[in-house]
């Protein structure tokens, strides 16, 4: 017997995000879209605050603005005003950034901007974040990551002030040294100055400037570049720096069958013997390439505080009702044959050890043997990594190479889960391709697992499925019907531009529900089918290929000879009858003396289905209540005699 008991849950957080905003008059003006810079920021940091709100609940969020003329931060210093302080987003920042963002002529007169480009103690604003994040209660925690996002149109804040400057590469360093990541989102207004990243913030964030900083080649100076100007780029910018490559797990590719002898409870025990002398494996980084979104989990809370809870299982024994705490104690069984075949834990561990963790290698085919109706699941892409084993980069390197050239794909058996089932994939090698548009990596050099199905998995072929099928499609109607498919095909189409609407629909509720809202947005249907649409661009294609349709019938079916449905229900009806008649010939009762009793011991006294084996056994109607289906059969009775 098993019994739930819950407990309270600490949480710890995983990030700490502070918006550094600047907040001098320049921010004020308006963008290509007549929109101000403040505005925009604001907004982008209102939709930061409410991603973190649904995806990450324990992370710390904070806004502060810089270049105002009024002053509220712990050390009081100029030109420093702290907006939002670092704690979990709730609905009342988040309303707060909105009316903010919906008024920046009130904002500007309420914290009080300096005027145009004016000259700042940029010391003060990095030693009031660096004073946020060390007074941040959950700032000591280990593995927690701290950033710094500085929004502004000015690349030379302090000018020509050397002291100055060296006093902010001194705090700035101090902040690396305390794990604060500094990173840049330079703005671009209709009247903002070319921005040179040299000038100053290349000695506060790092010595190399970051990719969207680099020089343009269509641009006069090659300290310039075009920078953010619209919305949905600065949205984009901040989604780019807020979502990384993460590593989704860590796994092995075992070579020979030497190496998978060894012995592996979990990753760790296995990296670590691999590192000293597991020659025949290597090991790899896997990123998932597509992840669907889902619903969020429903969070269980203690009634009388709100608290998270955490379920926990308590067995004891049904006889003497003592608590088992050493699962040694617990004994599984499974009933064969009238025989419960008992299993200790440790034996059912080793019953889901079908085959060994990671990747087994099989063997090399070439790379035409696969087709592209065996990717039954999205695929995973590979990378190797030094970090589980050391020299797997450099032998990944050598086999990726024999592989293209070679034209082959390995064939590995894979268990990425201490208990999943394996199942068959192929590595198929990708080379490196660079994007033209902004000679960038457009894809990396790895692999792809492309997972392989199983026979059950593979559909049979029409024609030997349906073997009665004639009058095959001749070749015109065929290419009638490819024609029809590549006119309504979507060569640019791009995932990201199609959202689920329940899912949007379901989000739009809890958004509207947490900030009080009455209306709750709307949601458009990108998923719809504009069947009009579609018929307008493919209406040739379509009319050609309806018409071969109907002049020549396509997979009609020969029709064997069989009864037709009135024969059929006739002959079930006569099956009926007799089976009645037999049943009413076993009873041996004598209906006749049974309808002329009236004081009821006759046919009150029979049971339901006895009349209606009497109703269907001499074609009566057998539905109705009882008192109905004696008052017909009495009827009837009355009518045989006269």
């Amino acid at each position: 017997m098993e019994a739930e008991t819950t407990t309270t849950v600490d949480s710890s957080s995983r990030e700490l995000l502070l918006f550094a905003v600047d907040a001098r008059k320049n921010m004020y003006e308006q963008n290509e879209d007549k929109v101000p810079l403040m505005a925009m920021v604001l907004g982008s940091v209102k939709e930061c605050f409410k991603s973190k709100v649904i995806a990450d609940a324990g992370d710390l969020l904070g806004v502060v603005l810089f270049g105002t003329s009024k002053m509220n931060n712990p050390n009081d210093l100029e030109n420093i005003y702290v907006l939002l302080e670092l704690d979990v987003p709730d609905p009342e920042s988040i309303l707060y950034l909105e009316t903010l963002e919906r008024t920046p002529e009130w904002m500007l007169s309420q914290f009080g901007g300096l005027e145009r480009y004016a000259k700042l103690k940029f010391q003060n604003l990095l030693f009031t974040c660096r004073s946020l994040f060390h007074h941040s209660a959950r700032s000591k925690t280990l593995n927690i990551r701290k950033r710094l996002l500085l929004f502004t149109d000015d690349d030379d804040p302090i000018e020509d002030a050397e002291n100055q400057k060296n006093a902010c590469i001194r705090q700035a360093r101090d902040l690396v040294e305390s794990g604060i990541r500094i990173e840049l989102v330079p703005l671009k207004s209709i009247t903002s100055k070319p921005f040179d990243y040299h000038l100053f913030y290349e000695d506060i964030i790092g010595g190399t400037s970051p990719p969207e900083l680099e020089p343009s080649t269509n641009s006069t100076s090659s300290s310039y570049h075009p920078l953010i100007s619209k919305l949905e780029q600065l949205q984009q910018h901040i989604r780019k720096k807020q979502y990384r490559k993460r590593v989704l797990m860590y796994t092995i590719l075992y070579l020979d069958n030497d190496s998978t002898k060894q012995q592996d409870t979990n990753t760790a025990s296995c990296s670590s013997q691999l590192d000293h002398g597991g020659g025949g494996a290597v090991g790899w980084e896997v990123y998932a390439l597509f992840h669907r979104a889902t619903k969020s989990r429903k969070v269980l809370l203690e009634a009388r505080n709100n608290e998270p809870v955490r379920r926990v299982s308590i067995s004891y024994s049904e006889q003497s009702g003592a608590l088992v705490t050493n699962s040694n104690d617990i004994r599984y069984s499974f009933p064969f044959d009238g025989v419960a075949c008992v299993f200790t834990p440790s034996e059912m561990e080793q019953l889901g050890h079908l085959s060994k963790y990671g990747m087994e290698l099989i063997g090399f085919e070439h790379k035409d043997k696969l087709k592209w109706q065996y990717n039954i699941r999205p695929s995973y892409f590979l990378y190797p990594s030094d970090r589980t084993i050391k020299g797997s980069q450099f032998l990944v390197s050598v086999l990726w190479r024999q592989m293209l050239q070679q034209n082959q794909i390995a064939i590995v058996r894979v268990r990425f889960r201490r208990y999943s089932h394996p199942r068959l994939a192929a590595l198929v090698p990708q080379e490196e391709k660079k994007n033209q548009s902004s000679q960038g990596l457009g894809e990396p050099c790895g692999f792809h697992l492309i997972w392989l199905p199983f026979a059950e998995d593979i559909r049979k072929e029409w024609r030997n499925q349906y073997p009665k099928w004639n009058n095959l499609p001749s070749k015109q109607c065929v290419q009638a019907a490819m024609n029809v498919i590549s006119k309504l095909s979507m060569p640019s189409y791009q995932p990201t531009n199609y959202s689920d609407p329940d899912i949007q629909q379901y989000y739009n509720g809890l958004q509207a529900l947490a900030l009080n809202q009455s209306n709750l947005p709307q949601v458009k249907d990108t998923l719809d089918v504009d069947d009009v649409q579609m018929a307008n661009v493919a209406k040739k294609q379509l009319q050609e290929w309806s018409q071969y349709v109907h002049e020549q019938p396509i997979g009609i079916m020969k029709q064997e000879k069989t009864c037709s449905s009135s024969q059929q229900s006739t002959v079930i009806h006569n099956m009926e009858k007799n089976r009645a008649k037999q049943y009413l010939e076993e009873l041996e009762l004598d209906w006749k003396a049974l309808a002329a009793d009236y004081s009821g011991n006759g046919l009150e006294k029979q049971n339901m289905t006895t009349l209606k084996m009497f109703c269907t056994a001499h074609d009566l109607k057998k539905s109705g209540r009882k008192a109905e289906l004696i008052e017909r059969i009495r009827e009837y009775l009355q009518t045989e005699e006269t």
